[in-house]
């Protein structure tokens, strides 16, 4: 026969629920995926964009400087001596090389970019491989080495084992900062916390970059103001190399490592935190919408299951757009049905 559920009961019914819609969604592969979906969605397609960030710059090694002979992997370290002057030259006031130094090159082009990199002027940080890099333990010898005596940072970017996607930075790896994280402190600025972090995607307006990107062939030739004070990011910017899957890139093509970092970097000096919420927000609103099913049974209400579950999607499509926090709806909507099927006949 049934019965309305006693205020315990409908607490019962709420966290177990909840419990279950958070443990099913994470579970489930495809639910797992709607889940991340969801929330790339809101910040590509969603969210408003914003304006570029000017305080740091990518200078892009392309295919037209690796095509040049003689070397195409790994990258002419006499051309890289060069842009760390002509850099300094136009005032960076720091530099990053995302660049891996894992084997000798010509000596005279080795001893070119160890010359550059110790000079005096703006500081240099390279790329230092963390534990996972798939070195020979001679090439980890020679990075080794190389490090020595030089500004450098973890260039590890953390993928998520469901998709391959980046969403996370990693500021601390393996008792190394990032690059990222070292390049930003030469501007003065620390981080507030060393453990993993949502990236906070700069997402552009249409037809332009998170931050201003300039082939390195060019950048002799470029202003001087377009490089004074800035902190430049030097990386491959090639399409078969160093390329991942981010929230940006939905039905995109994969983005480059260095973009990537400079998106981080951009990041850490606006002092800015991801709106996408963490795993408790979305625990806290299943458990208030499983609470609300099992309060609607409670009192005997019509529940309009579908009614509610477009309202919740819908909220969370104007709060995104609003540019407030993003929190995927698929756990809550699931709390919301167990919750009335749970509530249906006691």
């Amino acid at each position: 026969m049934e019965r309305l559920l006693s205020g315990w009961d409908m607490m019962r019914v709420a966290a177990l629920s909840a419990v279950v819609a958070m443990a099913v969604t994470e579970a489930l592969p495809p639910l797992a995926a709607a889940e991340r979906f969801t929330e790339d969605w809101a910040v590509a397609r969603l969210a408003p964009a914003r304006p570029q960030n000017q305080r740091v710059v990518i200078v892009a090694i392309t295919e037209e400087i690796l095509a040049r002979p003689p070397d195409r992997s790994p990258v002419d370290r006499g051309m890289l001596a060069e842009l760390i002057w002509s850099l300094r030259a136009k005032g960076a006031a720091a530099i990053g090389l995302d660049v891996l130094f894992d084997q000798p090159t010509e000596p005279a082009k080795d001893r070119a970019l160890r010359e550059a990199l110790t000079a005096h002027g703006a500081p240099v940080a390279v790329l230092s491989a963390d534990t996972s890099a798939d070195l020979t333990p001679g090439q980890r010898a020679f990075h080794t080495v190389f490090l020595n005596g030089l500004l450098s940072g973890h260039g590890y970017l953390a993928r998520d084992p469901l998709d391959g996607a980046v969403r996370r930075q990693l500021p601390w790896l393996d008792g190394a900062l990032s690059l990222p994280t070292v390049l930003a402190a030469t501007a003065g600025v620390v981080p507030v916390t060393l453990e993993p972090q949502v990236i906070d995607w700069l997402r552009p307006a249409q037809g332009s970059s998170a931050v201003p990107i300039y082939p390195a062939e060019t950048v002799g030739a470029l202003p001087q103001s377009w490089m004074a004070g800035k902190l430049v990011l030097i990386g491959l910017a090639v399409p078969d190399a160093d390329r991942y899957r981010t929230p940006l890139t939905l039905g995109r093509p994969p983005m480059a490592g260095v973009e990537i970092q400079a998106q981080i970097l951009a990041q850490l000096l606006d002092g800015r935190h991801s709106p996408v919420l963490g795993w408790s927000a979305v625990a806290g609103v299943s458990l208030i919408m499983a609470f609300l099913a099992a309060g609607a049974a409670a009192r005997g209400l019509s529940s309009p299951a579908l009614a509610v579950i477009v309202a919740l999607w819908g909220g969370w499509a104007a709060l995104a757009a609003g540019g407030g926090p993003i929190l995927s709806p698929v756990a809550p909507s699931l709390s919301w049905l167990v919750a009335l099927a749970a509530s249906g006949r006691q």
